[in-house]
């Protein structure tokens, strides 16, 4: 039941369902001072402990303690009514100053959602279904705090009005009216808190809320798009790869999706493969992870005090007897950071062969018919005193599992005849197409080539060129000028 009655002011309390608005303040307030106050426009009220909530005309409220008016004509509502559904029904009326909009609505059921009720609750008490109030429930779950704050204050009906000049005072602001379906057929729901005030920013300040609703759909696609795509790059660029430049080039709409997935793809393989110059090769080795090389092929030193047969400009390196020792410490290195299914090439002169197959069996199952490698030249000597060697030994080795891993070609011979390239970078250099045949032979698209001694990086080279991964480490620092410039060539060439 209800009456009404004229209400001494000092007993009337707010009911803030929603937030006042200054220019709705400023309209009544001028109104009023223009004609007095309209006794047809009576506050609605809920006693309650000796006082009186105002349930609605909460604006029309402030403007009366603002203006000091002792009293005014209330509908009074007994205690035990609810001011949530006056205030709703109130707000409703055709003649109300300020209707609600979408920030009042959400603002109403946060409240609700605040003191405990269910969304059946919250329906009961504003008139709507529980599928609308879900709506309402899900938007503000969905948009951020941010950008609900900056599409209000773009919200058509809450410009600042001067009321002296009757312009705006924010000359600049562009008003739309944002409602629950707006924002739910918006695409904003997909996109993440910084892409959704991107998409604000644009609809607001660069297009001037006068957008249709088939371009907002498509813009929003777009930034999800690149936000699937920088989620992408995060979680699948090798995290040794610094995403910076791709993220930004993401932005900038450069890739789309697959093309993207290639380039990750190739950069992944990249961050696989290193060649580092001017280290020394045990420390190298030190630094790869256990169990993650599929095949070693390597020219280590030979101990026999190697003099080039020519005289060349090339780098001079330690080929001592003291090398061996540095073999058999290298060797522990590599057991560890070879997977149990590796196989391992070693490459080595004849005087010292045995001594290296020694050291070798020490650390792998090395095989007893090495392979030959025919030269197709020989060997500088007393050509009256003994005959030209045109062959090197090639010890084939493998971890314990080795025999997992099958050699690719149908048949394997053991004697390989691939002549010595000319134009050598390197004094003991290897011919390419003989370790591209190693490489095949034992490895996968895919996998990892490890060569300790890479010298001018023939093995790297050949490992690049049948898409496989490769690691690679030389003290001589003077080669890997050279190694770069062949690694751009495959490049080029789509190797």
């Amino acid at each position: 039941m209800y009456q009404t009655e004229l209400i001494d002011t000092t007993k009337l309390k707010p009911f803030p369902i929603r937030e006042i608005r200054p220019a709705i303040i400023e309209r009544i307030k001028a109104r009023i001072e223009s004609t007095g106050y309209n006794p047809s426009r009576p506050l609605s009220v809920v006693k309650q402990n000796g006082s009186y909530i105002v349930a609605d005309g909460n604006h029309r409220y402030e403007v009366i303690r603002r203006l000091q008016i002792e009293s005014v004509p209330c509908v009074v509502y007994e205690e035990g009514h609810d001011p949530y559904s006056l205030a709703v029904n109130g707000n409703q009326d055709e003649d109300t100053y300020a209707p609600m909009d979408l920030f009042d609505w959400l603002d109403v059921i946060g409240r609700l959602q605040d003191e405990g009720l269910t969304q059946e609750k919250i329906g009961e008490v504003v008139g709507w279904s529980r599928d609308k109030i879900q709506k309402y429930i899900i938007l503000r779950s969905q948009i951020v705090t941010e950008v609900l704050a900056f599409a209000k204050a773009n919200q058509k009906g809450r410009v600042t009005i001067n009321v002296t000049t009757g312009t705006k005072n924010e000359l600049e602001v562009n008003t739309f009216d944002f409602t629950e379906g707006w924002f739910r057929s918006s695409g904003l729901y997909e996109l993440n808190a910084e892409n959704q005030m991107i998409f604000m920013t644009w609809f607001i300040e660069d297009q001037k809320c006068k957008v249709a609703p088939k371009k907002a759909q498509e813009v929003a696609a777009q930034l999800k798009e690149q936000q699937d795509q920088i989620r992408l790059v995060e979680d699948t660029l090798n995290n040794e790869l610094d995403p910076t430049e791709l993220i930004e080039a993401v932005k900038r709409g450069e890739y789309s999706t697959n093309r993207l997935m290639q380039v990750i793809g190739k950069l992944n393989d990249g961050a696989k493969s290193k060649a580092v110059y001017g280290v020394d090769s045990i420390q190298g080795v030190k630094s790869i992870p256990d169990a993650s090389i599929d095949v070693v092929i390597t020219d280590p030193p030979y101990g026999v005090d190697y003099v080039p047969s020519r005289k060349t400009d090339n780098p001079s390196f330690n080929d001592s007897d003291s090398v061996l020792g540095y073999i058999d410490a290298l060797c522990g290195e590599l057991k560890r950071v070879c997977k149990e299914n590796a196989h391992l090439y070693f490459f080595s002169g004849c005087v010292n062969a045995f001594e290296l197959k020694t050291i070798l069996g020490k650390h792998f199952k090395v095989y007893d018919n090495w392979l030959t490698w025919v030269k197709n030249n020989h060997t500088p000597c007393d050509f009256s005193a003994r005959y030209a060697s045109k062959y090197e030994v090639i010890w084939f080795c493998k971890m314990p599992k080795g025999d997992e891993r099958k050699l690719n070609s149908a048949v394997s011979p053991d004697v390989l005849e691939y002549a010595v390239e000319r134009d050598k970078a390197h004094d003991c250099q290897k011919p390419i197409e003989l370790l591209k045949y190693l490489v095949n032979n034992s490895s996968a698209l895919g996998e990892t080539v490890l060569d300790p001694f890479c010298g001018s990086g023939s093995t790297l080279l050949a490992a690049k060129s049948l898409k496989r991964n490769y690691i690679g480490f030389e003290i001589e620092k003077s080669y890997e000028p050279g190694f770069k410039k062949k690694a751009g060539e495959i490049d080029a060439l789509g190797g």
